[in-house]
Formats: C-alpha cells, sequence, structure tokens
C-alpha cells in the first residue's frame, strides 16, 4: 500500500500513540540478552497487550465503572513504566529543560502524563474490534532492543512497527517507537522545541493543555471527574 507523506505521517502518529504507551516491563538484563529474559520480557508485555485489546474491545467510556477500571490499569501497569523525566529531557532538550525551575519541570512532566492518558483513550478507541499481536523475534543492535508490535486498525492499514530499548539504571527502558523509517521522537521532538522557542515554557504548556482539555471535555460531567486521576480532572477546571 502505497501511502503519500501526509498519511503516512498521520499512521505513524497513531500507531506511535500505540507504541508509547507500552514502556518495557521490570527486569535487569545484560547487554547481550540471553533467550530466557528476551521469552520472559515478551510474556510479560504480552500479558500487557492482552489486558489492553480487552479494555479496546469491552470499554464504554459513558460508564464511570468502566472508566474508573481503565484509568486504574493505566496507574498501576502503564505508567508504572513511562519516564516522564526522561521523555521531558528528549522532547525538550537538555539545555532547555535545565532552564526551567523544579515547579516548570514538574508541570511540564505532569502534562506529559495527562497525554500519555490521552494517546491510551485515543488508541483504545481506534483499536477497538482489532486486537494487537506481539511479535516473537527480537532484535539486538548494540545497545538497543527492538521488538514488533502489529495493529489492525479500524480505519488506518494494517502496521507493523518497533519499540526502541536500552538498558536504563535499573532495567530495560522504553526510548522510542517507530514505524516505516520515521519514529516517535523524530516527528516529536522539533514541535516541542519549536513551540517552546517561539512561545516560552507558557505557550509551550498551553499548547499541550489545549490538547488535552478539548479530548477530556467528554469526561467532565461529575461521576466521571470523581475517577479520573487528579491532574486529568483538573483539566475540566483550568482556571
Amino acid at each position: 500500500m502505497s501511502l503519500t507523506y501526509a498519511a503516512g505521517r498521520a499512521v505513524l502518529k497513531a500507531f506511535c500513540q500505540l507504541l508509547v504507551l507500552l514502556a518495557l516491563v521490570p527486569g535487569s538484563l545484560q547487554a547481550a540478552t540471553p533467550n530466557a529474559e528476551q521469552s520472559r520480557i515478551r510474556a510479560e508485555l504480552a500479558v500487557i497487550v492482552e489486558v489492553f485489546n480487552t479494555q479496546a474491545r469491552d470499554l464504554d467510556t459513558t460508564d464511570a465503572a468502566a472508566v474508573e477500571y481503565l484509568n486504574g490499569f493505566i496507574s498501576s501497569t502503564l505508567s508504572q513504566h513511562w519516564d516522564t523525566d526522561y521523555m521531558a529531557r528528549h522532547l525538550l532538550g537538555n539545555a532547555s529543560y535545565a532552564s526551567l525551575d523544579t515547579g516548570q519541570q514538574l508541570q511540564l512532566r505532569q502534562t506529559l502524563e495527562a497525554t500519555f492518558y490521552r494517546y491510551a483513550y485515543e488508541v483504545i478507541e481506534e483499536y477497538k474490534q482489532a486486537p494487537m499481536v506481539l511479535g516473537d523475534d527480537f532484535e539486538q543492535v548494540d545497545s538497543l532492543l527492538r521488538i514488533n508490535l502489529r495493529a489492525n486498525g479500524r480505519f488506518l492499514p494494517a502496521m507493523t512497527g518497533k519499540l526502541y530499548l536500552v538498558q536504563g539504571a535499573e532495567n530495560w527502558v522504553i526510548v522510542d517507537a517507530g514505524y516505516s523509517g520515521l519514529t516517535y521522537n523524530m516527528l516529536k521532538r522539533k514541535l516541542y522545541q519549536r513551540k517552546f522557542s517561539r512561545s516560552g515554557f507558557e505557550g509551550l504548556m498551553e499548547w499541550l493543555n489545549e490538547k488535552n482539555q478539548r479530548f477530556f471535555a467528554d469526561f467532565c460531567a461529575p461521576e466521571m471527574v470523581q475517577v479520573m486521576p487528579g491532574h486529568i480532572a483538573a483539566l475540566c477546571d483550568p482556571g
């Protein structure tokens, strides 16, 4: 299937939203990963993917109890493996991130976490009735470990992308996700840095929060606000 550049970017955006959520589970490994360790990692990732597929199939976003269950899964499983400090530094640039005070750094990390929650909801909606499939193969190139993940969206063509993982201080962590030669960081880094350069920190926050507020506006009913994480519920009352 041949895609235009614009269509390719749209496909990559949707797929990278999916991949960036699936940071690798804890586990200390050596540079030369044993097959047993690869099998263990894959098995643990497969559990996460299976739960995500179940959420995509069954979630009713008008049911507060179902939304609360999804938020619990995101909080207890997915968000435990998001390194928002790493992402903030990489997307904004080390120098720009270091120029922020402690409060601003915290605000940026919380905004990134809210963005990842939005990605979870958007991906589940896109991949309803279309389960993801984790690849059997691992590729190790220097310090990078790569694994394939296939998804069949309702409105987008079937896609096979890659998770890019490296050895962190205590475990393997996700550092990027890609499809067809493009990666999430490749696309997002320039957007973040350009917005920060032109509009400063407040402009960057306004830009990020606007997207999240628009998406989560449907979850601002009282019964929904009660089951949303605090930093998401706060979007319902930005003043």
